[in-house]
């Protein structure tokens, strides 16, 4: 059948948006139109982008301005729409309300479904903008929702491998952890030992520095640093008197008493008689230069499931010294 003037008009005329004639027509820069009130619903749902609803021409804008500014009036539509526009308001006063809804879906019917290419009622799908019919937006919905099953599925499982990861990553950082406070154990332990060494020795040093002072004191018949230090002022301020000339004769008889008291046994023999404690102190330095704490990185074996090939156990070897030092001692 052969289409009417005022069909083949409605056709033009329709907004591929609202399904209905475009009021106040704008035209986008792919020269398609568009109710500019649909047009800017349609950019509130989008960021900075569109895509055309029929071509799906991409067009970027800055902000909403930008995109007004990029909106094209066509003089011949918009007269258009306004002619018929005030026809129809003068019609419609008599027009049945249900006989004007029925002859604007036949006139809406005749767009053309962008899947099917069939002429039906038409409606912009929001997840692909194209213009689809009931019928295949319907089946398009149920794709999208397989889809999303599918999609979601896959993510669960991938949250199930990444948090059977996590766990063996939680008990990794627990035995680092584990190996810190281990070591620092064994440092202290260490540090310990060495401390009991060093006071033990130092204590062996003190009984043979005082048994090398008193050999030395007693054998010079000195007996302390103290009566030794009184002579040697002694020998200097009897040199000093004996040159001078005005030495009263109080000065001479109490620098004869003073002299007389000093020790007579000391002789050359007596002092080269004189023998020290032989002494040598070792240190093991192979404790300091070996290491005594380390971590050793330990490559799985192939036919070992319990971990993926890919991860690294580092256990912490940790050597006793204790024993290295008690065999020291005895030594």
């Amino acid at each position: 059948m052969a289409k009417s003037k005022d069909e083949f008009l409605d056709e033009i005329l329709m907004c591929g948006i609202c399904l209905s004639r475009m009021k106040q027509p704008r035209s986008l820069p792919c020269m398609h139109s568009f109710c500019q009130q649909c047009l800017i619903e349609f950019v509130h749902n989008s960021t900075n982008s569109i895509d055309c609803p029929y071509c799906k021409l991409h067009i970027e804008y800055n902000n909403f301005a930008h995109f007004q500014s990029m909106l094209l009036v066509n003089p011949v539509l918009k007269q258009l729409c306004e002619a018929l526009d005030s026809e129809n308001f003068t019609s419609s006063k008599f027009d049945d309300s249900n006989t004007s809804s029925s002859t604007t879906n036949n006139n809406a019917s005749h767009a053309r479904c962008h899947t099917c290419g069939l002429l039906k009622l038409l409606k912009v799908c929001k997840h692909c903008f194209f213009m689809l019919c009931q019928e295949c937006r319907k089946q398009h919905l149920l794709e999208v929702h397989s889809e999303s099953k599918h999609l979601l599925e896959q993510l669960e499982y991938r949250l199930k491998l990444v948090q059977t990861k996590k766990f063996e990553l939680d008990q990794q950082l627990e035995l680092y952890d584990q190996l810190k406070r281990q070591t620092n154990d064994y440092a202290l332990k260490l540090f310990h030992v060495i401390c009991k060494q060093r006071d033990m020795v130092w204590e062996q040093l003190e009984q043979l520095q005082q048994k090398d002072q008193q050999l030395f004191w007693n054998q010079n018949s000195f007996e302390n640093m103290e009566k030794f230090d009184f002579f040697l002022q002694l020998c200097d301020i009897g040199k000093k008197k004996l040159q001078a000339k005005n030495i009263t004769d109080k000065e001479l008889i109490e620098l004869s008493e003073n002299l007389l008291s000093q020790p007579s046994e000391i002789s050359q023999e007596i002092i080269e008689k004189i023998e020290f404690s032989k002494i040598q102190l070792k240190l093991n330095e192979a404790v300091i230069n070996d290491e005594q704490i380390f971590i050793e990185i330990v490559h799985e074996k192939k036919d070992d499931q319990s971990l993926p090939p890919t991860s690294l156990t580092p256990p912490c070897e940790l050597v006793d010294l204790t024993s290295l030092i008690e065999q020291q001692d005895e030594d």
